[in-house]
């Protein structure tokens, strides 16, 4: 079990060196670690259960507190391209989270929704979405441990909830020994992989939005020195 969380260790350890290799990534490597000007002390435990937090806070479209299917099971084909442009990296983040893509099921089943044995037109053009929306709400039930048909801020982060019992030395960081002593290989790969995932999907949709509001504001600041001028 050490072997293949050291091996396991090693992968995430180069996967993130793989990251920093923007300056964007390097910045964000900083944040998370220890500050420039020291030698490198390990994963952030704080700033792990913050990404946790940022994406739970992307996720919940309605901002009530809870995720539930209709937030994460988003039809492209209903949005104009800005809209999918936008939405693109809270879906890849909502599908990576959510979606059981390792389920065993029968496809035809699903995409039966009237259960005659029969797929019609409707039926048969619709079958990836039901099988998307089917698999969702797999991994959202398989979250949902009070079964109320939605996810919360401590299910959805239940992955982590044992993360500090990896810190050894309690200093707030995981180092590379002590994610080689972790016996748990699954909080290491949740603790960390997801994290990483998490981070970089929510700062890509924060740069969106920027961009969005900048070419937003640029656009009514010209419209208004265009009515200036012609008063």
């Amino acid at each position: 079990m050490k072997t293949n969380t050291l091996s396991l260790a090693v992968t995430l350890l180069v996967t993130a060196a793989l990251l920093s290799i923007s300056t964007m990534a390097q910045e964000r490597e900083v944040r998370w670690t220890a500050s420039s000007s020291q030698s490198w002390q390990g994963f952030n435990i704080k700033d792990i259960r913050e990404s946790s937090d940022e994406a739970f806070d992307l996720l919940d479209a309605n901002d009530n507190g809870r995720i539930t299917l209709d937030e994460i099971d988003i039809d492209f084909e209903n949005l104009s391209e800005e809209e999918a442009r936008n939405m693109r990296r809270r879906v890849n983040l909502a599908r990576g989270r959510f979606m059981k893509w390792d389920a065993e099921i029968d496809r035809f089943d699903i995409a039966d929704t009237n259960k005659d044995a029969v797929l019609d037109r409707s039926e048969r053009e619709n079958e990836d979405k039901s099988v998307r929306t089917h698999l969702l709400q797999l991994g959202l039930d398989e979250l949902d441990t009070d079964k109320n048909g939605s996810i919360d801020r401590q299910e959805f982060g239940a992955h982590l909830a044992d993360i500090e019992t990896l810190d050894e030395d309690g200093n707030g960081y995981l180092t590379r020994e002590e994610l080689a002593n972790a016996e748990d290989s699954d909080t290491v790969r949740s603790a960390l992989g997801r994290a990483y995932e998490y981070r970089w999907a929510v700062e890509k949709v924060i740069e969106r939005r920027a961009a969005v509001e900048a070419a937003d504001r640029q656009k009514s600041a010209d419209e208004t020195a265009e009515k200036q001028k012609r008063n």
